[in-house]
């Protein structure tokens, strides 16, 4: 059933791109921040009244452009869920060019809800050369993005805005207590959007199987097990293939 289904979402794939995905597609309540080149910022607010999504500028003025090129960039910089994250539980971004925090911690009365002061930095560090990943399959994956990786271009621009983020992420944070944001603080910066998917696939290729046990990788593409609906953990061994060498059902690209 699933390829029928594959094959349904592939054909309106096809014809519409990554609007079949994003036209449902909401931000959450918080302040977002672009970041320009030139280092100055732009702030945007969303907040929901009586279910309805409310996004304004700074000001209270509406930016229906600027709602769909963060949008669209937070859509590529969000986690999968929880159990996801790519280090710190804290933080919910999974690329360099954006960071995704809750507004609780950095001002919870409750420590354990706090973010720890070199969290963001670790992050940042892990990031730069994902050496946080040990597992054979892990290091194997890793390996389609060496180039990637270990290009200075990349480690320079991660330094630059890592700075970027701690020198002024106690004015952003300001900014959402002045005016009272609720949830998050998501900071973005102006890079095109191929840049943030291509930042992004090396997390997916990590985290978006269901276990990278079952990964494979062939002709420089990986391979994995849905995570829909789907577990091969000792407590569902009816799911796998009793008569064959591979025990995963099917794959995935």
């Amino acid at each position: 059933m699933i390829y029928d289904v594959l094959e349904i979402f592939k054909k309106e794939y096809e014809e519409k791109g990554d609007k079949l995905i994003l036209g449902n597609y909401e931000l959450k309540e918080g302040i977002y921040i672009k970041v320009n080149s030139d280092d100055s910022i732009k702030a945007f607010i969303v907040k929901r009244k009586n279910r309805e999504l409310i996004f304004t500028d700074i000001d209270g003025g509406l930016n229906s452009t600027a709602y769909e090129w963060l949008k669209e960039r937070d859509y590529y910089s969000e986690w999968l869920n929880a159990n996801k994250a790519f280090s710190n539980k804290k933080i919910h971004n999974i690329n360099y060019l954006s960071l995704f925090v809750k507004i609780e911690s950095f001002m919870s009365d409750e420590p354990k809800k706090l973010l720890q002061d070199d969290a963001i930095e670790i992050q940042y560090k892990n990031i730069s050369n994902y050496q946080k990943f040990k597992k054979p399959k892990e290091r194997d994956i890793l390996e389609t993005y060496s180039k990637q990786l270990q290009d200075r271009d990349r480690r320079k621009d991660i330094v630059k805005k890592y700075r970027w983020i701690r020198d002024n992420m106690t004015y952003i944070v300001e900014l959402a207590k002045e005016h009272e944001v609720k949830n998050y603080i998501k900071i973005f910066f102006d890079e095109p959007i191929a840049k943030y998917q291509e930042e992004s696939n090396i997390y997916y290729a990590l985290k978006i199987f269901n276990d990278i046990s079952f990964s494979k990788k062939i002709e420089d593409e990986v391979f994995g097990l849905s995570d829909s609906n789907m577990g091969l953990n000792s407590k569902k061994p009816y799911l796998e293939h009793k008569t064959r060498k591979e025990k995963a059902p099917f794959f995935l690209l």
